[in-house]
């Protein structure tokens, strides 16, 4: 199977990019031919075999605009390989041509509403930078949803929010993410130099 996954990053380190790097890791494992359409990939997926398209937007500030650039290359990307993908997977709003599945990390329809958000928490241009990017990646998010066959969410939480926003319940599916129990294992500190029960 030809697996494309478009997202940002596919790095150690970054949330959606260490899961991203996770499921590309599995299915070159498993023997599929993995595509990556990132701007950023760790080294040790190429060198294990996957295919890096690079997805480079030229624009770097703000960060919407590196967003909206990026989205533009990826669909172009996609729409040029036609049909020579047996599964794509997007990210959130990293795609909005039809493709199989998108992974949701965060949903910006309900993150924008929460009374944590930076918007409610700040005054100034960085607060209304964080509303515009909020409320434009709302947007932007259905229409990538909409676009894919399968919404994944990665907890219960983000599922229901997926299916708030519009998003039909039947397109959902909650997988949560793992740990490597190898990498992230209880340490030998002293716990009464934390502070912490013995």
């Amino acid at each position: 199977m030809k697996i494309a996954i478009v997202t940002e990053k596919l790095v150690r380190g970054d949330g959606q990019g260490r899961v991203n790097l996770e499921i590309a890791h599995h299915a070159l494992a498993k023997g599929h031919q993995v595509v990556l359409l990132a701007d950023q990939v760790a080294t040790e997926l190429t060198a294990a075999g996957a295919v890096w398209i690079p997805i480079h937007p030229r624009i770097s500030r703000p960060h919407l605009f590196n967003v909206i650039a990026f989205v533009r290359k990826a669909n172009s990307a996609i729409q040029q390989m036609g049909n020579e993908c047996d599964l794509i997977v997007g990210n959130g709003y990293s795609i909005t041509c039809k493709h199989d599945v998108n992974l949701c990390h965060l949903v910006h329809g309900a993150w924008i509403k929460s009374p944590s958000h930076t918007a409610r928490t700040s005054r100034g241009p960085y607060a209304w930078y964080q509303w515009l990017y909020s409320k434009f990646n709302s947007w932007t998010e259905l229409k990538a949803f909409a676009a894919s066959d399968w919404v994944v969410a990665v907890s219960k939480s983000t599922g229901a929010e997926l299916v708030q926003i519009g998003v039909p319940e039947q397109k959902v599916r909650v997988i949560y993410n793992g740990v490597d129990l190898e990498e992230f294992k209880p340490g030998h500190e002293d716990r009464a130099a934390l502070g912490l029960p013995l």
